[in-house]
């Protein structure tokens, strides 16, 4: 798995967008093996590539990181 991550950062540090950026590097969860990244707007394209390059070593859940305030302000406003 480690030598894929090597292979992706560079792909990014060429300047690539086969992948998408990274705004939270990879961290892992106490006391269980997954690995939680923040990604900058990616693309369907790019998180398909970021899944093909890291099978079979790898499973993935992508999961919409949404800022609170903004879905309070949406709650408030289709209540009244």
């Amino acid at each position: 798995m480690a030598d894929k991550f090597k292979l992706a950062m560079v792909e990014r540090q060429k300047g690539s967008e086969k992948f998408p950026k990274m705004v939270f590097l990879p961290h892992i969860l106490s006391g269980e093996f997954k690995i939680i990244v923040i990604y900058e707007d990616p693309t369907e394209e790019q998180l398909n590539n970021l899944m093909l390059h890291y099978l079979p070593v790898m499973t993935f859940e992508f999961l919409p990181l949404t800022e609170y305030t903004k879905i309070m302000e949406k709650y408030f406003k289709e209540k009244k």
